[in-house]
C-alpha cells in the first residue's frame, strides 16, 4: 500500500501492523502508534471509514471521526479543523 499510493513521504511516523506486530482495532495498536509519535492518545484524532477501527482508537482515549475515500474533500477539512489541527496551507486547496 505504501508504494501503490506514495504517501510515506508525507509523514513523518507510520504504523504498519506487519512491523508492529499488531493490528487495528487491537486499542493496543492505536497507544503504540501515539506512542510512536510522542503523543498523549487523548490528543490524537483518528479518522477512519471502518466502525471497529474507530472503536478501537477510542478505546484507546484517541478523538474519532469517520470519512470514506470517496467522501466530499471538504468535509475532511472541515473535521480536522473542528478539532483544532491547523493544516498545511497546502492542504487547504
Amino acid at each position: 500500500m505504501r508504494s501503490r499510493l506514495g504517501y510515506d513521504e508525507l509523514f513523518d511516523v507510520q504504523c504498519y501492523p506487519c512491523e508492529l506486530g499488531i493490528a487495528k482495532p487491537d486499542p493496543a495498536f492505536f497507544r503504540e502508534a501515539a506512542r510512536l509519535i510522542d503523543a498523549p492518545a487523548e490528543r490524537v484524532l483518528f479518522i477512519d471509514d471502518n466502525p471497529r477501527n474507530i472503536d478501537g482508537a477510542r478505546a484507546a482515549g484517541m478523538h474519532t471521526e469517520t470519512w470514506a475515500l470517496g467522501d466530499d474533500p471538504k468535509a475532511l477539512r472541515s473535521l480536522i479543523e473542528a478539532h483544532g489541527v491547523a493544516l498545511h496551507p497546502y492542504a487547504r486547496h
